[in-house]
């Protein structure tokens, strides 16, 4: 008997070792996630520590009114939320920049802070962005430097800016079209209806008339001139009157013959 005691008090410090060693791996729990950012949860017996972990796709963490964590298995309709927010202290934020991010400005409002200052908004089906932020393009990809931009100048005037050569086009795929006093066959026209390239056919006249492939709201203003150093004066436009569906040239007193060209620019007006 007096053999046996020292083996039972033995027994019952490792049993109290193994009740100790759960409890501090309870304590000191940890969140784990696999590769696709889903939740790993322990399975087993309470009390136990498994050496595994059970991956559970579509898992969820919120918290309660109360700031308790919630953590919903499996396939959830529980979405992700964070608190509203203001520009000084973002709802949705960074750890190493807590000034930068989104935050709630009102009912379908949401707005992007960088250093507490509002650069981005979204609302009411409208985006805004600040007096002085460019949008633009880069080269390669959105961290580079960009290649070209847009720009409030002041206020009512839209500036373009650029860090190489910079054109401005337009495409569209169906081209206007040259009809009357065009001459046919022959007549083409390259380009859109915003600006292009129109050259005569067959026998032309006076008084050609341009198509447009769309409708424009109210009748654009159309510059048109001549393209070849070739034509005489008297084959410049003096009159171009316009349409929301045509635009119509008169030459100054010389009938265009095949193959003389003119350039067109029209802009819309509101």
């Amino acid at each position: 008997m007096k053999r046996a005691f020292p083996l039972l008090l033995l027994l019952a410090g490792i049993a109290a070792s193994t009740a100790l060693y759960a409890q501090v791996n309870f304590l000191n729990a940890r969140l784990k996630v696999d590769s696709n950012f889903n939740l790993l949860t322990a399975t087993g017996t309470a009390g136990t520590v498994p050496q595994t972990a059970t991956n559970v796709a579509n898992t969820r963490i919120k918290t309660d009114g109360n700031g308790n964590l919630l953590v919903v298995l499996g396939a959830s309709t529980v979405p992700f939320q964070s608190a509203d927010g203001t520009c000084a202290a973002p709802g949705i934020t960074f750890g190493n920049e807590t000034t930068t991010g989104w935050f709630r400005n009102g009912a379908g409002d949401t707005v992007y802070c960088i250093a507490s200052v509002p650069t981005f908004r979204m609302v009411a089906q409208n985006i805004f962005m600040g007096a002085s932020t460019n949008f633009g393009w880069g080269a390669t990809d959105a961290l580079g430097t960009p290649e070209h931009y847009f720009s409030r100048r002041v206020g009512g005037i839209l500036a373009t800016g650029s860090s190489t050569a910079m054109e401005l086009s337009t495409v569209q795929t169906t081209v206007p079209a040259c009809g009357a006093n065009c001459g046919s066959p022959g007549n083409v026209v390259a380009g859109t209806d915003t600006a292009g390239l129109i050259t005569m056919g067959t026998t032309p006249a006076s008084g050609f008339v341009v198509t447009f492939n769309g409708t424009w709201p109210s009748a654009p203003s159309c510059i048109v001139n001549s393209a070849l150093a070739t034509m005489v004066a008297g084959k410049a436009p003096i009159v171009v009157a316009t349409t929301t569906t045509t635009f119509t040239v008169t030459t100054n007193g010389t009938a265009p013959v095949a193959g003389d060209l003119y350039s067109y620019v029209c802009i819309g007006k509101s």
